[in-house]
């Protein structure tokens, strides 16, 4: 019998096999004997490629040197040496355990455990697209998952953040019906560091449904898609280009929404986690007035990791009759979370 999501459907095959691949990194890692449970690595389309050119060896055994060769070949990178190190593979010395492992990673690249878990999903959802023997979809142009682009994350991040300020952004999280939003409407306004900049990048990632292709960007004012790079674990980033390069000072207002094709209902929460600094930022939530959640609140500066958040008298916040609400910020830092989270 299939596994059965909280919602009723049975979980995809992206799904099952990245749940797979993060279940060998525990305890001693990836091991032929360990490989042996992993149902949905033996089955994928990739092993039985191979398989139909092996005679009568055990797919377990065509997995396990596949799954290492894929490992081989994901390059030096930091999201490739972490899944590597997370896996124990071909590792010098005592494996010991996870924690173990990535503590001597987190030492050698100096970051937080959640941000090495990060780039190991990175990897993993690469690794899950390989054994599925899957494409990103062409339209518009979409860079196959790259490990330069997501080596270089962070780095766009650090760009972004030292050629533009953003005066205004707003963010409306729309529900068309029940408890799964349909479109996200955006609106930024930026005002150039230095002359000559005609590019920004709009991040996404759907909380709860990881697959490539579940959300894409459309323009609406100002903007042109240039090109979606998708980083693995649901989160991708669509370079978007003005009409012209910006002078110092100069300010450009554009608008765009995320139109959301997943069925999957997402976390209860919806945040912002400005990649530079702004200076006014609105979060806005329309629910459905027959799906209306028990309470809401503010979700003002919160690490990533504490989302929703929890509701207190202080934070609440009050919803409309129109089942609309909002929260605004000024000030904003970045990399911390800030916009609304609710209870159903």
């Amino acid at each position: 019998m299939k596994e059965q999501r909280e919602n009723g459907e049975a979980p995809d095959s992206f799904s099952l096999l990245v749940e797979d691949l993060k279940w060998l990194r525990r305890g001693a890692g990836l091991t032929l004997t360990r490989l042996r449970s992993r149902r949905a690595v033996q089955a994928s389309p990739a092993v039985a490629g191979r398989l139909r050119g092996t005679g009568n060896e055990e797919a377990v055994h065509v997995a396990y040197g596949l799954v290492c060769e894929l490992l081989r070949d994901l390059g030096n990178g930091r999201e490739a040496s972490a899944l590597r190190a997370a896996y124990a593979f071909e590792y010098a010395g005592d494996p010991g355990n996870l924690t173990i492992r990535r503590r001597k990673l987190m030492a050698e690249f100096r970051v937080h455990e959640d941000t090495l878990e990060n780039w190991e999903n990175s990897s993993i959802s690469e690794l899950a697209l390989q054994l599925l023997g899957t494409e990103e979809p062409a339209t518009p142009r979409v860079d196959e998952p790259s490990r330069a682009r997501k080596a270089q994350a962070d780095d766009f991040a650090a760009w972004i953040d030292s050629v533009y300020v953003v005066v205004d952004a707003e963010h409306t999280f729309r529900f068309d019906q029940g408890r799964v939003p349909s479109e996200i409407q955006c609106l930024r306004v930026v005002r150039a560091l230095e002359d000559g900049v005609d590019t920004f990048l709009l991040p996404y990632w759907h909380s709860t449904d990881r697959r490539p292709g579940v959300a894409h960007v459309v323009p609406l004012e100002g903007i042109e898609v240039d090109s979606v790079s998708y980083l693995g674990d649901g989160y991708f980033i669509t370079t978007v280009r003005f009409p012209r390069p910006l002078m110092q000072g100069e300010e450009h207002r554009f608008t765009w929404k995320v139109a959301i094709e997943s069925t999957v209902e997402p976390k209860p929460f919806s945040v912002q986690i400005p990649l530079t600094y702004t200076e006014r930022l609105a979060v806005r939530v329309q629910f459905q007035n027959d799906s209306r959640p028990q309470r809401v609140w503010r979700v003002d500066a919160l690490p990533p990791l504490a989302l929703p958040g929890e509701y207190s008298e202080d934070r609440a916040i009050e919803i409309d009759r129109l089942a609309y609400t909002e929260a605004r910020f000024t000030d904003v830092e970045k990399r911390l979370a800030y916009g609304v989270g609710w209870e159903w």
